[in-house]
């Protein structure tokens, strides 16, 4: 009985961390990707001139960046229904990832929608 208990634990532990660094590169990506104007020249393609290398990861920063705050909110929210403790109790690490993962998705999800409803509008 105890080696089950350290054994969630230790995975709560876990998944707890995985969830903070997806929520916290997700986050990063968003930082580098607003300061760095480079990238806006890899949706225009120009003919007869080839793009540059770096434009090769802006589909990967892409899917940090839309699908990264989603990712941890979902593990945030595994991670609060495997403890036996209520999500008010301590220790109160997995209850913080989680309302900064929540914050983060509505962020994301309002822009997408934003996005959404003005790409129709010409």
């Amino acid at each position: 009985m105890i080696n089950g208990a350290q054994t969630r634990l230790r995975s709560v532990s876990v998944l707890t961390a995985l969830a903070f660094v997806v929520a916290l590169t997700s986050f990063a990506v968003r930082v580098f990707w607003w300061t760095h104007q480079q990238f806006a020249g890899c949706t225009l393609q120009l003919w007869n001139k080839p793009q540059p290398g770096y434009c090769g990861v802006v589909s990967l920063l892409d899917w940090v960046i839309w699908y990264g705050p989603l990712v941890s909110l979902v593990i945030s929210v595994v991670v609060l229904l495997l403890r036996r403790q209520r999500w008010h109790s301590s220790p109160f690490t997995p209850v913080f990832v989680f309302w900064v993962s929540v914050l983060m998705f509505m962020r994301t999800a309002f822009v997408m929608l934003v996005g959404f409803a003005l790409r129709d509008m010409h």
